[in-house]
């Protein structure tokens, strides 16, 4: 495939990151690769909104008047894209660099893989479901229009629609020296465990559809707790004898078990 012939698309999904959208989008525009860079600034009621204004008109601002969800603003990302391919980045990304983008698109510029996921060489989780909820995403825009409605609705579980529908042509790319700001660093103690508490329900939501698995009553405790302590504690208790259950356990476990050690 001739590279020049390509159109590729940014989408920057932002919800309150002043601290780091400014250097994820001057990477992205210091890049050759992209046609253009569509940032969709999700309700942010921090000073994103003003840093991203501060880029116009080298990017495509579009700003939505309350918090959708991660998503919502991806989606609204694509269907306001002219590129042939799509790439997803992270606004919380410490160290992007255009090394780590030419890594993530190369595969798909040259056909050797549908999709692509950018994940850490840093990273040491064990558990690959984990690991496979990386943001850094690219996909040719035809293969992602058909799941736009869904992913409006998935908020944080976003990851894991696309993990589930596009997976088996999605290739993993490890990226060196590749971090992201921890909600700790960007939050207090208790507001980080209250966004992590809710990132995980919301993917608990997307769950069951996804997979075909039956919603029953204890996830829905689950779902109701008001802290860690209830939540890993209904958490305990999910002793589903479904495989994919039991599955989605651990993954929840391990999720909890890294964040909280750090």
């Amino acid at each position: 495939m001739d590279k020049r012939n390509l159109s590729i698309s940014a989408i920057v999904p932002v919800y309150n990151e002043e601290r780091t959208v400014g250097d994820v989008v001057k990477i992205l525009l210091e890049s050759s690769a992209f046609s253009e860079v569509i940032c969709v600034n999700d309700g942010s009621s921090d000073k994103s909104e003003e840093i991203l204004s501060s880029f116009l008109p080298r990017i495509k601002l579009i700003n939505l008047q309350k918090n959708y969800g991660k998503g919502y603003a991806l989606a609204v990302g694509v269907e306001n894209s002219k590129g042939l391919i799509v790439g997803f980045f992270d606004a919380d990304i410490l160290s992007l660099t255009t090394g780590h983008i030419h890594q993530l698109l190369d595969p798909v510029i040259s056909r050797r893989a549908k999709a692509v996921i950018g994940i850490s060489n840093s990273a040491s989780f064990s558990n690959l479901f984990f690991r496979n909820l990386s943001g850094e995403r690219v996909y040719y825009k035809k293969d992602v229009f058909p799941l736009l409605s869904r992913m409006k609705r998935s908020r944080f579980g976003v990851e894991v629609l696309l993990n589930k529908e596009l997976g088996k042509v999605t290739v993993p790319v490890y990226l060196d020296g590749f971090k992201l700001l921890l909600k700790y660093q960007k939050y207090s103690t208790t507001q980080a465990i209250s966004e992590y508490l809710r990132e995980a329900k919301e993917i608990i939501l997307t769950f069951p559809d996804l997979y075909k698995v039956p919603y029953f009553e204890k996830l829905e405790k689950v779902l109701k707790a008001k802290n860690l302590k209830e939540f890993t504690g209904a958490l305990s208790k999910l002793d589903s004898k479904i495989s994919a259950y039991q599955e989605f356990k651990k993954y929840l476990e391990d999720y909890f078990k890294r964040t909280f050690k750090s």
